[in-house]
């Protein structure tokens, strides 16, 4: 007598790997602080800025403490920049510092340069403490600008090493892949 086939049910299957890729360097934010900071957002589109504030730099705070120095100086932006639609300008631009000076701190210049005339156009927009914000901008000015992110040598669509050759389209913005013939078109810097 044969035997039937059976199709193995949905416990009986071998189990991919569902791990997470990582889009952030270092440590993540465990899931009790991820669950603050969606709440603090939450908070923020309410319009309670106050609150907002105060949980986006308690996180910064948990973050840096916990080791996980990356997005720190992003929460301390955020807290800044909900302080200043509350209109406290000083400690604004405390927090605002803060963040700055972990960026620099970090070496990521061209992010430290772009969030910081981030802050310092809304800080002019909001009239807070201007004099702190010269202070400010001076600091700012004498920062390394790092330089920016090489573009990459590698075809996004077939994965080929060091296959990009240069257009003469777009001011040599794009390139094709002499492996695939894919055409890559860089945005508008």
């Amino acid at each position: 007598m044969r035997k039937r086939y059976e199709r193995p049910g949905p416990f009986g299957r071998p189990q991919q790997d569902k791990k997470p890729r990582r889009m952030l360097p270092g440590r993540a934010l465990n899931p009790r602080i991820q669950r603050e900071l969606r709440h603090a957002n939450h908070l923020l589109t309410l319009g309670e800025h106050r609150r907002a504030a105060e949980i986006f730099a308690d996180i910064a705070v948990k973050a840096h403490d916990l080791g996980i120095v990356y997005p720190a100086p992003m929460l301390h932006l955020q807290a800044a920049h909900a302080l200043l639609f509350v209109g406290d300008g000083a400690a604004s631009v405390a927090q605002a510092r803060r963040g700055l000076e972990l960026l620099s701190a970090q070496e990521r210049g061209p992010l430290l340069h772009s969030q910081g005339q981030r802050y310092l156009r809304d800080a002019h927009e909001s009239e807070a403490a201007p004099e702190v914000v010269k202070e400010l901008a001076a600091w700012l000015a004498q920062q390394p600008a790092g330089a920016a992110a090489a573009p990459t040598q590698t075809c996004p669509y077939c994965g080929a090493n060091a296959s990009l050759s240069p257009l003469p389209v777009r001011r040599g913005q794009a390139s094709q892949c002499s492996y695939c013939a894919s055409i890559l078109v860089l945005p508008d810097a």
